[in-house]
């Protein structure tokens, strides 16, 4: 496993992706599609048929575009390409999602090679726009073919989790702000730039993600942004990147999919406390799934990814490998 997730590591453009790819699903004899709708962003699709007749389907979903990370010089190592370094995988990209995408395409090998022994449907859905919006991956697919592409969905990251808090105070902390609305400032520049500390630019643009809880809706948050603007002299100007901008999303708690998760983790690694379902306080790639109504859920240890010097543990890539095989597997017997 550790050496197809070493391969994926080193690209550094979907494109480049599509090599590894193909080469590791021809390998192992498994059918695929490719589709292209932009020039240089393949999407790989493939499935199996209920093979020992009708039951449900899982959908194994992931993305291979990557975040752009400008400036490397903050980077304890180089991060083009990723590499292996002790107990460790590295790179841009290593946490969201490269290691994820090769934990999703393995477990997919393995369940097509028992697919005899499996009642249902499993399929493949590897796309390369999510970073910039997913109108050219997931959400074209469900679109076109919600039947195919939706159903359960199961995602992957492989990150470190944190070990400085207990469960119950990451839980704590967590409850504490998963009801607001989170924001983040992003790029921040003045017009014209200043080139001294003392100096002050005539105009200034920043960005702001705010992340928006379940219950709380897009508009009302804008709407508040707008009745704030007015009280200040400075004439303030505020505009939606509709492209980036995602209504929250839940899927059903009682989804069978989800206790599997959690009793197969602790059967594959046994911890001191079972898995918790808890929401997600930024945003994951199940959303095009849930938007389009189709349970998806996500398998992750705590995420710290768009920041330099990406790492995830090798021991946690292999457990997570193996709970998505064993879950499906349960899953699809019944």
């Amino acid at each position: 496993m550790t050496s197809v997730a070493q391969s994926i590591l080193n690209y550094t453009h979907p494109a480049e992706a599509a090599a590894v790819l193909t080469s590791y699903l021809s390998s192992s004899n498994i059918p695929y599609q490719i589709i292209n709708l932009q020039s240089g962003q393949p999407n790989f699709l493939s499935d199996f048929e209920r093979a020992s007749g009708p039951g449900p389907r899982v959908v194994l979903n992931g993305h291979i575009g990557v975040f752009p990370i400008g400036d490397t010089a903050g980077w304890s190592r180089d991060p083009w390409p990723g590499g292996i370094e002790g107990a460790h995988f590295y790179g841009c990209g290593v946490v969201d999602m490269k290691s994820g995408i090769a934990s999703l395409v393995i477990a997919y090998d393995s369940l097509y090679q028992h697919r005899d022994r499996l009642r249902g449907s499993v399929a493949l859905c590897v796309v390369s726009d999510e970073e910039t919006g997913g109108r050219r991956g997931s959400t074209y697919f469900l679109e076109e073919d919600l039947a195919r592409w939706g159903d359960d969905v199961m995602q992957s990251f492989i990150n470190r989790p944190p070990r400085q808090h207990s469960q119950a105070d990451r839980q704590a902390q967590g409850s504490k702000i998963i009801t607001r609305s989170t924001i983040n400032f992003g790029a921040t520049s003045g017009v014209p730039p200043s080139h001294k500390v003392n100096m002050t630019s005539s105009t200034c643009a920043f960005e702001l993600d705010i992340r928006v809880p379940i219950g709380l809706t897009q508009t009302q948050d804008t709407d508040l942004i707008r009745s704030i603007a007015p009280k200040y002299k400075a004439r303030i100007n505020i505009s939606v990147q509709a492209a980036a901008s995602n209504h929250s999303s839940v899927s059903s708690l009682s989804d069978p999919m989800l206790d599997l998760l959690a009793e197969i983790s602790k059967f594959v690694a046994p911890v001191r406390d079972r898995a918790v379902v808890v929401p997600s306080v930024g945003a994951t790639y199940c959303k095009h799934s849930r938007h389009a109504v189709a349970p998806a859920y996500l398998y992750e240890c705590s995420p710290q990814l768009a920041q330099v010097s990406e790492y995830a543990l090798i021991r946690e890539f292999h457990h997570i490998t193996k709970v998505h095989v064993v879950a499906v597997c349960d899953f699809l017997k019944g």
